[in-house]
């Protein structure tokens, strides 16, 4: 029977479905309900309930809804896997336009996303996923391609539509809200390296610019403006991944795309917006072009130009990430051998990107040669961790258990799926030549390990592997999704704290703090919509000082006068925006114990004789707050910048 001529809603199919719908929604509205009285909040006892009775719904749907004496079309656990991120999609839209509307952990809310999702999950089922294999007739193929061919480009971008809805506002972390305030400033007049002393490279601050103008000129939130411009890229990517893909079959599409979709969107969740994430984003068109060459596949020059130049922007971010075009053109001239050609499209776009980036920054930004350079060789040790705790990381071992999976399969593995492999790797060497160990460095090879992963379970053989094989691959495709879903977006785990002590600013005045760590500060500081006087993002580099000193009992010459520098332009910055509130980081959770920053900072006399006019205001658990004398202003300097 043609799936053309069933009627949307079947009475028998319906009444089997809605009785499934019972038991799963009594399942897993009582678990929102528990979760719910348990304080877990909104979306983890929404991703919870629905969990719980999702296996409940494919055993009765596959056994008892729907007809199976004619067999169903191959793929259908992951139709079912689709379907089902569709209808949640639906049912997180209500949850959140209730919340946008003020309707915020009222159980109503979550009955009426369960309807939406019901309805929306029995259209899926009865016409996409338990669909006969009689069903489908190469003749309605030819003639319904957008229901047939399109489907999985019509699927994502309502995916893509919902989850922007849903993320829109999503809290991002301190790197990100203080991109956009660099570039506030640099709209402003500032000069950077110079007003702002910065120490990575200028291009993720520059790409910032265009956002934050636009920011200004709809006169909405620089973050909301930078996350529309991230779903932007997400959605190019997509697109570019769904043209290099075009000559696949739709189930290999839609598997393709809605991986990437959750590579791109929830794995980094935590970290959106961040440079590794953007890396991510520009590397999956990129290895999808790179899969195609090595199959000798045609792709047009455009194509691969368009794909080139988003891969550029993400590579270039950070100089590291340079190692993942390198291993893949290895690899590429190891398969093509004679074959190989170094003059393509996307190679001409990376070489004169490459070119060009390097050639601006000795133009528009050569302070940052000549200043930050300098100053990071001599100074930027002191957030360095050794290798054996880079690696006792949870994401280590989803990693480790992703390379099993993979090797074992290595006969096997389409050229896309080495290729992601690859570029993990290469991002895998990024992380630890970093030696920080910090979790936003593992998102690209968390997400692509991911993107190569979890397409296996199309073709995966779960009755002749062994358990302990079937296991692995449901571990390492699941684990990422669950542990980023359950730590949700960035949260600050000291604003409450730091709000608190700055509970009498006004917003528009300035407050300083004098820490090593700027999450100890930012993005509160924005949030709360105070000034930032200091022309630093935090005092990193006391971090080696103070090291230093400790191992060898005095500075070298080059650590004392980059140290006077600082107390210097500190004086200067607080002169030129006298801070209301300064806040001392007492140093207890930092690499450097027992360090006195502000002991460090009264070194200078002219900071000691501006600091007389503070006087203890409050005390926290590791911060203490000075309060400025109401009746002092000092008189301001010529040539000061202004705060934006």
């Amino acid at each position: 029977m043609s799936t053309r001529s069933k009627p949307l809603f079947e009475l028998q199919r319906v009444l089997r479905y809605g009785a499934v719908g019972l038991l799963n929604t009594a399942l897993g509205f009582g678990i929102i309900l528990a979760l719910l009285k348990l304080g877990f909040g909104d979306f983890m006892a929404n991703v919870t309930g629905f969990a719980a009775g999702l296996l409940l719904s494919f055993v009765l749907n596959s056994l008892w809804t729907f007809d199976r004496t004619a067999g169903y079309q191959p793929g259908v656990v992951w139709r079912y896997a689709i379907s089902f991120a569709i209808a949640y999609a639906a049912n997180l839209a209500v949850v959140m336009a209730a919340r946008a509307g003020g309707i915020v952990d009222n159980p109503l809310t979550h009955l009426a996303g369960t309807g939406v999702y019901s309805i929306t999950f029995y259209l899926g089922s009865a016409h996409f996923v338990f669909v006969p294999r009689s069903g489908l007739q190469s003749k309605e193929r030819r003639d319904y391609t957008l229901s047939t061919e399109r489907w999985p480009e019509a699927a994502i971008l309502l995916g893509l539509l919902a989850a922007y809805l849903m993320l829109r506002n999503i809290a991002v972390s301190l790197d990100v809200v203080w991109q956009m305030w660099i570039a506030r400033q640099m709209l402003g007049g500032a000069v950077l390296y110079r007003d702002i002393l910065e120490l990575n490279p200028p291009l993720w601050f520059w790409m910032a610019i265009p956002v934050e103008w636009t920011a200004q000129a709809l006169d909405i939130p620089s973050v909301q403006a930078s996350v529309a411009a991230v779903f932007l890229l997400i959605a190019a990517a997509l697109a570019l991944l769904s043209i290099l893909l075009t000559d696949t079959s739709p189930a290999t599409r839609a598997t393709l795309l809605v991986t990437a979709f959750l590579a791109l969107v929830i794995i980094p969740i935590q970290e959106f917006a961040q440079r590794e994430h953007l890396a991510a984003i520009g590397a999956i068109p990129y290895l999808a072009l790179i899969a195609r060459r090595a199959d000798n596949l045609p792709t047009d020059w455009k194509v691969a130009a368009a794909t080139g130049l988003l891969a550029a922007s993400g590579f270039a971010l950070k100089h590291y990430f340079v190692l993942v075009p390198l291993l893949l053109e290895l690899w590429l001239i190891y398969r093509l051998r004679r074959n190989w050609t170094p003059v393509r499209a996307e190679t001409v776009i990376l070489s004169a990107g490459a070119a060009s980036y390097g050639v601006a920054v000795v133009l528009l930004a050569p302070d940052f040669l000549t200043t930050m350079v300098p100053m990071v060789s001599i100074a930027y040790d002191g957030y360095e961790v050794s290798f054996l705790k880079q690696f006792l990381r949870p994401f280590i071992a989803v990693w480790a258990l992703s390379g099993i999976v993979l090797w074992q399969q290595r006969s096997t593995l389409p050229s896309l799926t080495f290729a992601s492999a690859l570029a993990a790797l290469a991002f895998s060497f990024a992380y630890f030549a970093q030696q920080k160990g910090w979790r936003y460095h593992s998102v690209p090879t968390t997400a692509l390990l991911f993107f190569a992963v979890a397409p296996l379970w199309q073709k995966h053989r779960w009755r002749s592997v062994t358990l302990p094989a079937n296991a692995a691959l449901v571990v390492c495709t699941l684990l990422p999704l669950i542990v980023s879903l359950a730590a949700g977006p960035y949260k600050n785990v000291t604003e409450a704290t730091v709000r608190d002590l700055l509970r009498d600013s006004r917003p528009g005045t300035a407050t300083m703090m004098l820490t090593a760590h700027p999450t100890n500060f930012w993005p509160t500081v924005e949030k709360a919509g105070l000034k930032w006087p200091s022309r630093y993002f935090a005092f990193w580099m006391v971090l080696a000082m103070s090291e230093h000193e400790k191992k060898y009992g005095s500075l070298t010459p080059e650590l004392a006068a980059l140290a006077n520098d600082i107390r210097r332009q500190t004086v200067e910055d607080l002169r030129c925006n006298v801070p209301d509130i300064i806040l001392v980081d007492d140093f207890r959770l930092s690499k450097s114990p027992g360090f006195d920053i502000l002991e460090f900072f009264r070194e200078d006399k002219d900071f000691e004789r501006l600091f007389a006019n503070y006087s203890l205001d409050r005390k926290s658990v590791i911060y203490t707050s000075y309060k400025k004398a109401a009746d002092w202003q000092p008189e301001r300097p010529v040539g000061c910048r202004t705060i934006y």
